[in-house]
């Protein structure tokens, strides 16, 4: 490979979440597929971009003494930045350099990103302020959208400039690391499911791994991994672990099942009949679409309910899409209150998704604050049998999602032939539904593979506590 190579800020980043991450940068390594919700997202982000420029655009005007540059190209010998926005202040020749984020608040991920950049910056330019330009978190949509309003500029100057001297240690070894030639020579990552290049970073993983240890932290992870401990088999029994942590090892070591009976019993006793089974679909939008909204709302435009009266009753269903373009709540909220009885229990899967929704709901909608409080008192999470070790299997492979759970104890039921069947494409289908991007064939099609896809997601549930019970019987 040429040693005529450059490092952006892109690589640069990388670098940071993996060496081995920038090396297949540089030499196009092809990844995986991007997620398709994660796609959409991206999309999301050039939007804000776009309504970023329109607003520092009109905020120059009313400064005299500025001009607004956008995408600026600058080097500092192999290292290159394109910034996003430059305000130059032309009486005292200093410049503001502006990131923009679609985020609602200032991450940590963000200082190295501007820190690169004034690195690169710093020894041409007087650069006064370092500005993170974020979406505003207590914006609330009225009309038309108020782009005045949306933003935040958040001033961290002084965090980037104690970074830059970091960025300044690091780039060399960036540049390094991006024209070996052995790609084994760079270290990989530690998180192999999150991981862009699996096939560079964790090849030969076995089935199951250290990396399936529940909130094992990465200094632990390296300390297995520098005795030879990749395989969980391998993880040596006086290897300091939380208790669960070890429970889920001692579980796979020894290929058996872990029950707690005695707590088991207690979640599942404290079910209150009818039950009902509850799942939301939902998507996120950057830019707040609909009156009342902020900016990153999850906007819920579907739900499953089943329903069971009383212990032996037969299984009922109930369901809510919208695919009507505008916004979907108040109309799920209606159907909701028809739908979902005063009383029993609602059984979900991972509660603090469904909490916090319906939390939102009550901010917009303060007349169905009673009935949300009185619903999210009655919510029981069936997760939590599972996550908190109630019933504990190892083919879950210390994950406690329903689509890793339902293949272990309810292997008939299956999400793989469904066109829709992860809650990334059902937020994408409904965002083209909504914005008219279907054809009309299409929008059919579409509505049915989202009814399905949820559906399954409640009936899941069903089956799965009807597991739970005849392990106690």
């Amino acid at each position: 490979m040429s040693q005529n190579i450059s490092i952006n800020k892109s690589d640069y980043l990388a670098y940071l979440d993996a060496p081995r991450h920038l090396w297949a940068l540089k030499h196009t390594v092809e990844q995986l597929p991007f997620d398709p919700l994660a796609l959409h997202q991206m999309e999301d982000g050039k939007r804000v971009e776009k309504l970023a420029f329109d607003y520092l655009t009109e905020s120059v005007k009313s400064r005299l003494t500025c001009q607004l540059l956008y995408q600026q190209s600058f080097s500092d010998g192999p290292y290159q930045a394109r910034v996003d926005f430059l305000i130059h202040d032309t009486e005292t020749d200093t410049y503001e350099l502006i990131e923009v984020k679609s985020s609602t608040e200032v991450k940590k991920d963000h200082i190295p990103d501007l820190a690169f950049q004034l690195a690169i910056l710093q020894n041409q330019l007087k650069v006064s302020k370092c500005i993170l330009m974020h979406l505003n978190r207590d914006y609330r949509r009225q009309g038309d959208l108020a782009i005045d309003e949306l933003f935040t500029l958040a001033d961290i100057t002084v965090e980037v400039q104690k970074a830059v001297s970091e960025v300044l240690l690091i780039r060399p070894e960036a540049l390094r690391v991006a024209q070996l030639e052995d790609y084994t020579e760079a270290a990989h990552c530690l998180k192999p499911r999150d991981c862009p290049y699996p096939d560079l970073c964790h090849a030969d993983l076995p089935e199951q791994s250290i990396y399936d240890v529940p909130r094992l932290p990465a200094d632990k992870k390296q300390a297995l991994l520098d005795i030879g401990a990749v395989s969980i088999h391998d993880i040596p029994k006086d290897f300091a672990l939380s208790e669960s942590q070890r429970r889920v090892v001692d579980c796979a070591q020894q290929n058996r099942v872990h029950i707690d009976r005695t707590q088991l019993k207690n979640a599942l006793d404290s079910l209150e009949y009818p039950l009902w089974f509850l799942d939301y679909e939902s998507c996120i939008s950057a830019i707040p679409l609909f009156d009342g909204h902020w900016p990153q709302q999850q906007i819920l435009f579907q739900y499953s309910l089943h329903k069971i009266a009383h212990p032996g009753a037969k299984l009922e269903h109930f369901a809510f899409l919208s695919f009507e373009p505008g916004n979907p709540l108040p109309a799920l909220m209606a159907q909701l209150r028809e739908d979902l009885g005063d009383e029993g229990s609602i059984i979900v899967w991972n509660k603090n998704f469904e909490t916090t929704r319906h939390k939102e709901l009550m901010q917009l909608y303060p007349q169905h604050s009673a009935y949300l409080e009185n619903v999210n008192g009655r919510v029981f999470d069936l997760m939590d049998l599972v996550s908190k070790h109630m019933y504990y299997d190892p083919r879950f492979n210390g994950r406690y999602g329903l689509k890793y759970v339902l293949p272990v104890l309810v292997p008939e039921l299956s999400y793989e032939e469904l066109p829709i069947n992860i809650g990334s494409k059902a937020s994408v289908a409904w965002w083209q539904m909504n914005a008219g991007l279907l054809s009309e064939d299409t929008m059919a099609e579409t509505k049915q593979n989202l009814l399905d896809y949820c559906h399954l997601d409640t009936l899941a549930m069903v089956r799965l506590l009807a597991f739970f019970q005849s392990v106690l019987e």
